[in-house]
């Protein structure tokens, strides 16, 4: 169907909760002002709602569905995801093709990445239309193709929409049928979760355990997207955490320890859809602990040499090699001195 579509994954910095791309590490108001609805929002990538980068602007692209050769490499998951919504020409088949696909590469993440929330889902519910049984609603189909799967129960029926054109929704499920289950919401595209957050706290007031919200794109914020007469505006960010209300000084040292944050928060890696209905890994860099302690010595290193050492170049690695760093030090694995505004750092 495809040929090898790139993924622009989700990379730091950003919000803990939501995923949203921010200047630096901080907890987006957003979700301070929601924390008692979802605990995580797990994307397979980045999304561009309709807009493509020609040189330095960005312009709406009216491409055909058939068409995503001259699309770039970053943005044709997101023209991909355009094919496979209700109101796309695309072929009905077609578009249950792509879903299935994308589904394969977001159950790859959620088992490599983050199996314990896996282990916590009980359910999985889709964003529901009004009109679903007439039409083919694509939120649905994301549902059912992903609870296959992960082999997980999709319930179709546990919410609906009231009312045409508005996220006004019912569930329709006793609190003794959702009472202690954890519930995953789906979805092709995640942008505030004013609708996702809105079924996700109706669903913990019927008696859910928790709620977590799987999509395939999560709308990356653009300066054209943040100043547009539709954009969100500007993003309110804090240091509080949104699990616990604790203000934040070591953001990695208290999600390792914040018992009410999910146990899966890190930090995404570079991977592929291939049409094969496999996922690739196509980290050019690993910078897991041991990598990171096998390219230090008992002599003192330079940030650079550690650079070097590990193949680092983008400037998102760097800041999170620091992260990594910084960490070790703190579980006395490795030793860190200031000299002449340089940092060295070498094996205890």
């Amino acid at each position: 169907m495809y040929n090898e579509v790139p993924v622009d994954p989700i990379t730091f910095p950003y919000c803990p909760k939501c995923k949203v791309n921010l200047p630096y590490l901080k907890i987006c108001g957003n979700c301070l002002s929601r924390k008692d609805s979802f605990k995580s929002v797990t994307p397979l990538g980045y999304y561009y709602p309709g807009w493509y980068r020609k040189g330095d602007t960005y312009e709406y692209a009216n491409i055909p569905w058939y068409d995503i050769s001259n699309v770039k490499d970053e943005y044709k998951l997101s023209q991909i995801i355009i094919n496979a919504k209700g109101r796309s020409k695309a072929p009905l088949q077609k578009k249950k093709d792509i879903i299935k696909i994308m589904c394969n590469g977001l159950a790859w993440k959620l088992k490599k990445f983050h199996p314990n929330i896996l282990k916590e889902i009980d359910i999985l519910v889709h964003v529901p239309k009004i009109n679903e049984k007439k039409k083919f609603n694509h939120g649905h189909y994301y549902a059912e193709c992903l609870a296959s799967e992960l082999d997980k129960p999709f319930h179709e029926k546990t919410v609906t929409q009231k009312v045409v054109h508005q996220p006004i929704f019912e569930i329709n499920a006793s609190k003794k049928d959702l009472r202690g289950n954890v519930i995953m919401i789906v979805d092709d595209v995640f942008t505030i979760g004013k609708t996702k957050g809105c079924i996700a706290r109706k669903l913990i007031e019927r008696g859910a355990f928790a709620v977590y919200i799987g999509v395939i794109g999560k709308t990356k914020i653009t300066r054209n997207i943040m100043n547009s007469p539709s954009g969100i505006g500007k993003i309110p960010l804090s240091n509080k955490c949104p699990y616990c209300d604790v203000e934040i000084e070591d953001f990695e040292l208290h999600f390792q320890l914040c018992n009410k944050a999910p146990n899966d928060i890190i930090f995404d890696n570079f991977y592929k859809i291939t049409t094969t209905d496999k996922i690739i890994t196509d980290k050019s860099v690993n910078l897991d602990y041991d990598a990171i302690l096998k390219a230090l010595t008992p002599n003192w290193n330079t940030i650079s040499n550690l650079i070097e050492e590990l193949g680092v170049k983008d400037i998102n690695d760097t800041r999170y090699l620091n992260i990594k760093l910084n960490a070790l030090r703190r579980k006395n694995k490795i030793a860190k001195k200031e000299l002449d505004e340089e940092t060295l750092w070498k094996l205890m």
